[in-house]
């Protein structure tokens, strides 16, 4: 039977726009190697479609949403020299890596000509490519929880880190900075006071 888990994990580490399936759902979720519509057409038009290597393997995810077993025949379709040579699934993953599309058309062919060798064989079969146990890049690094706590954000913020700012910079002025006050001494304000005083001219009689 096909591992359709395995299977999306795989063209999930090549392809991060690959959509996973949802099992049981209303309407297709999960990306196929052809357009859902396709799918959506042959699967309604041909009775037991997903029984088919062809339809099955080009739309397994539509099939497994839809619940039916992706049971196959173990055979190659292709000469077997074809399939052995094209066996070393490690080295032509690793050479599509950066190219999804390409990454994507060579698992496609692989599974649909060479079904035996690709999936059937549990020892050096595509599905046991290390390409699946390694970490997954980031798809993005602004989660949607980030993007609600960016929307949630107090307005507030913006004006308390601007009077933060305020506050350090007159915090760090040295008292040289800051200019003193000139006072005169009591003694010299009195002169001040008395050399303004205006006297009146004597009355002469």
């Amino acid at each position: 039977m096909l591992d359709t888990e395995k299977l999306n994990r795989l063209i999930r580490s090549l392809d991060k726009t690959w959509i996973l399936p949802k099992a049981g759902a209303k309407d297709p979720v999960g990306s196929n190697f052809q357009y859902k519509k396709t799918c959506a057409s042959i699967y309604k038009a041909r009775h037991g479609a997903c029984s088919q290597l062809g339809f099955g393997v080009m739309c397994f995810n539509y099939c497994h949403e839809r619940g039916e077993k992706l049971q196959f025949k173990c055979q190659d379709t292709s000469d077997s020299s074809y399939c052995k040579q094209s066996g070393t699934f490690d080295t032509f993953l690793t050479k599509y890596r950066k190219d999804g599309y390409k990454a994507k058309a060579y698992i496609h062919q692989m599974i649909s000509r060479c079904y035996a060798t690709t999936i059937c064989n549990t020892q050096s079969g595509i599905l046991n490519s290390t390409i699946i146990d390694e970490e997954p890049e980031p798809v993005e690094k602004t989660t949607r929880a980030n993007r609600l706590k960016l929307l949630t954000r107090k307005p507030g913020n913006a004006l308390s880190l601007m009077k933060l700012k305020t506050k350090t910079t007159t915090t760090t002025m040295t008292p040289e900075e800051i200019p003193e006050e000139e006072v005169l001494p009591e003694e010299e304000e009195e002169i001040v006071t008395t050399t303004t005083k205006k006297t009146r001219p004597a009355k002469v009689t």
